[in-house]
Order: C-alpha cells, then sequence, then structure tokens
C-alpha cells in the first residue's frame, strides 16, 4: 500500500487498533543524496545537450561530424530521459511511503481472561502514567507562568517600595504626635 508520508504515523496506530501485532518491522531509507546527486547529473547533462544542439546548427556538412553529432545527441537525450525517470521515481518515493501488512484471523481465538493481578498492574501503569502527566502539566504551567511573574516583580516593586515610605513616613509622624 502506498500512502503520503505525513500520514505513516497515524496510519500505523490505526492499523494495530484492528488486531495483536505479532511483528513490526519499520525500516527508512534516506534518498536525499541520491536525489542531490541525480539532479546535479541531469543538469550536466542538459547544458550538455545544449551545447551539442548549437554544434548541430553550427555544424558542417561532413557526413561523418553529423553522424557523430547525431549518436552523441542520442545517447545524451538517453541518459537524460534515464536521470529524469529515476528523479521521478525518487520523487514518489519521497512523497509517499510504502506499507506492506501481513494479516491472518485466528477462527477459534478467544482473549485471554484478564486476572485480578493483571488488572491491578495495569490499573498501576494507568495511574504512573496519569502521574507523568500530571508532572509534566505542572511543569509546563510553572514555564508558561515564568514570564508573567518577571513583568509582574516588576511591576510590583517599586509600588512596594513606595508604599514602605510612605507606610514609614506615617509612621514617624504618628511617632512624633
Amino acid at each position: 500500500m502506498r500512502l503520503p508520508a505525513a500520514g505513516f504515523t497515524d496510519f500505523l496506530e490505526a492499523v494495530s487498533k484492528l488486531g495483536i501485532a505479532e511483528r513490526r518491522d519499520v525500516q527508512s531509507q534516506d534518498v536525499t543524496e541520491e536525489h542531490v546527486d541525480l539532479e546535479a547529473c541531469l543538469k550536466n547533462k542538459q547544458a550538455l545537450e545544449a551545447r551539442l544542439l548549437d554544434l548541430v546548427a553550427k555544424r558542417g556538412d561532413g557526413i561523418k561530424d553529423v553522424i557523430a553529432l547525431e549518436n552523441e545527441m542520442n545517447r545524451v537525450t538517453e541518459e537524460i530521459e534515464r536521470l529524469q525517470g529515476k528523479l521521478r521515481y525518487l520523487s514518489n518515493r519521497i512523497a509517499l511511503t510504502t506499507v506492506e501488512i501481513s494479516a491472518y484471523e485466528k477462527l477459534d481465538y478467544q482473549p485471554a481472561e484478564a486476572t485480578f493481578v493483571t488488572r491491578v498492574g495495569n490499573t498501576f501503569w494507568v495511574s504512573l502514567d496519569n502521574l507523568r502527566q500530571l508532572g509534566e502539566g505542572l511543569l509546563l504551567t510553572a514555564v508558561a507562568l515564568g514570564p508573567w511573574l518577571v513583568v509582574g516583580a516588576v511591576l510590583y516593586l517599586p509600588v512596594a517600595l513606595i508604599m514602605r515610605r510612605v507606610r514609614g513616613k506615617q509612621r514617624m509622624a504618628t511617632a512624633s504626635v
């Protein structure tokens, strides 16, 4: 099956919900370098083709020269077409991912009944995961509040200092009376 590379992970998650995966093998191949090399080679061949076309336009009348130029033009054109085909193939492989799925159905399959110990273990791990999520949420909240606390402190400190001076002056005024 060929599908857009961006939807690969979502597709795997959806397929994994259809049954029990006995084996999963994910492989990837980086074709970026090969793609760049082919593009450079194609540009060079196209430049050679342009030079050959220019030579054909200015060719002499010698049959030998004409045949040699035509043979070289045919060879270069074939190479250009081969490189363009390979680039189309690589572009397709970059845009789409290939997924192979082998599945079978067990007709007499009965899922194992969850024992009390299994349920206790599952509950513990779910609780632990919830605790981790809570910790992450608290940390993200603290990070989000950080800039606000700095701005609040910058605004609060001058006001607090002014209030302290005013109270100090009021105390001195009441103490002298």
